[in-house]
């Protein structure tokens, strides 16, 4: 009995409980605990450090979590929160490959597109354009002017 009180003595310092409403988590973490405070006591009579000397738990525990985290831990960015999505093609390289042409003729009349931006906008009232130009890259139809810089600037229109 003795020796248990000793342990949970010494795991107290350095518990990683979580509160958590199910029991093997709390039975997890308890057992990596346990094994943390086995392999101290076994580091510590393998390498006969005098007891003046030795370590304390926490600094074992972090080393060895430290250890750990350099040979199989991915690195991490510190930026928190959710990563920004990358810009859209259309966006990145608006200006060198993209630029306003008329539609194709077809019965000496030219074909009419539905404005892309007039249709799916968010940021103002929808409405139905017909146009006569396209972006020679997306093959999309543009109002000239807003639409076509709105489209290829913003990412939400």
């Amino acid at each position: 009995m003795r020796l248990v009180d000793k342990s949970d003595c010494q795991l107290s310092s350095v518990e990683c409980l979580r509160k958590s409403v199910k029991w093997y988590h709390k039975f997890f973490f308890h057992l990596k605990d346990v094994s943390m405070l086995n392999a101290y006591n076994i580091w510590l009579v393998r390498k006969y450090i005098e007891p003046t000397k030795k370590p304390k738990l926490r600094e074992f525990v972090y080393n060895v979590t430290y250890q750990l985290l350099e040979e199989y831990g991915q690195p991490t960015t510190k930026i928190k929160g959710r990563l920004p999505n990358p810009l859209p093609d259309r966006i990145i390289e608006a200006y060198s490959r993209h630029y306003p042409v008329h539609t194709e003729m077809v019965n000496g009349q030219r074909l009419r597109k539905e404005c892309y931006v007039c249709n799916h906008t968010t940021k103002r009232p929808k409405k139905r354009t017909r146009v006569n130009i396209i972006c020679n890259e997306c093959k999309i139809g543009l109002c000239v002017g807003d639409c076509f810089r709105d489209y290829h600037t913003l990412k939400n229109f």
